[in-house]
């Protein structure tokens, strides 16, 4: 009797097994994902891109690997928009779910992103150039390689409000005309005053313009930040950033001079060349020690 019951027992619980299997399906339906791989123009995998569905509350963001993953989608049609700081938005529209997961893999393209000049002399901290109680100009390292500048005195020559008297700095008329007896506006490098000890000149050829990332000009006086010598204004060049992997520069000019306009000028009957050559190579290695190397030669 009771090996009769027991499977009776066991044939119900079958059939309310097999039952609850049919009817699973039925009540709850089937939910799909999308996922994929997200790289830039390089194939390199992107951390933390956004992706979201578009008019609904999913999304996700991808890892390390650049693997994204938005699950317990039903079916029906999604737009999906991926984006990313640095990297233009992507969005792809009618994507149709019926039956099966989705894999989608994206290609993100770098996007500049522009602000405005953002100046760090002008006291001593990040500022706007909207921002500042003085005329300002910048002057960005790459004009020094399309323009086919050999030195920085040739750049602040074509700079408004800037007069080169012989070699050395006037802005605005600050700065006299006696040679060797200094300039009214402080030259720096990188924030450090740029002259020679004895008579306060400055040696241009000294300054590598492969290596600047931008010059900074005030117009004013900024004595009360940088003392008597800014009395006219500062011209501050700064250095790029030593790159992680060892560059090496090399820059070469060369050419001849036209004849003099007046005969009477021409005293060698010659034309006379001019040429110069830079060679400069930054390094970063044994942790943090850094270095730089620069080797100039002008006729």
């Amino acid at each position: 009797m009771k090996k009769l019951m027991i499977k009776i027992i066991s044939q119900q619980l079958f059939y309310v097994a097999g039952l609850f299997l049919v009817v699973t399906p039925l009540s709850f339906p089937q939910s799909y994902n999308i996922k994929g791989i997200i790289t830039d123009t390089l194939n390199n995998p992107l951390q933390y891109v956004n992706v979201t569905i578009i008019g609904t509350t999913y999304g996700d963001a991808s890892d390390e690997k650049g693997q994204y993953e938005i699950s317990n989608l039903s079916t029906g049609t999604y737009d999906i928009k991926f984006s990313a700081i640095g990297y233009s938005d992507y969005i792809m529209e009618d994507l149709v779910i019926s039956n099966s997961s989705l894999q989608i893999n994206v290609v993100l393209k770098e996007e500049i992103i522009e602000s405005e000049a953002v100046l760090i002399t002008s006291g001593k901290y990040e500022q706007k150039k909207s921002e500042l109680p003085v005329s300002a100009e910048l002057i960005s390292g790459t004009e020094f390689i399309e323009r086919n500048f050999s030195d920085m005195e040739d750049a602040l020559r074509y700079v408004p409000g800037i007069n080169m008297v012989d070699d050395q700095i006037s802005i605005r008329g600050s700065s006299g005309y006696s040679r060797g007896a200094g300039s009214r506006v402080l030259l720096a490098l990188d924030g450090l005053p740029f002259y020679t000890g004895d008579t306060g000149e400055t040696i241009w050829e000294a300054i590598p313009v492969t290596e600047l990332n931008r010059v900074e000009i005030i117009k004013g006086a900024a004595s009360s930040l940088y003392g008597s010598s800014a009395i006219g204004g500062v011209v501050n060049a700064i250095s790029r950033d030593i790159s992680k992997r060892s560059t090496t520069t090399v820059n070469g000019f060369g050419g001849l001079y036209d004849k003099p306009f007046h005969e009477v000028w021409d005293w060698s009957g010659e034309l006379r060349p001019f040429n110069g050559f830079t060679l400069a190579h930054s390094s970063s290695s044994f942790n943090s020690c850094s270095l730089k190397h620069l080797w100039k030669f002008r006729n």
